[in-house]
């Protein structure tokens, strides 16, 4: 059986081109969550900003429609 420090000389030996590999091998065995990258913060501030201007888009895009509802039929109430 295998040690931890065997595993690390292992990895310490591989070449860069698999490091990806390696990690992904080990991450299937892991039994806790994965870890969060060093820059979980950035990348989910992005996303919220991203989710957002989707939601900017999407309450502009309804007002639009509403409006072009609202000419084509001038006799109806406008939606709240």
């Amino acid at each position: 059986m295998g040690t931890r420090e065997e595993l690390h000389q292992l990895v310490s030996s591989l070449p860069e081109d698999a490091i990806d590999a390696a990690r992904a091998a080990l991450l299937q065995f892991q039994t806790g969550p994965a870890p969060l990258p060093p820059d979980h913060g950035a990348a989910l501030e992005q996303f919220r900003q991203a989710q957002r201007r989707v939601h900017e888009r999407m309450e502009e895009r309804m007002r639009e429609m509403v409006e072009q509802m609202s000419r084509r039929n001038p006799g109806h109430a406008r939606p709240r």
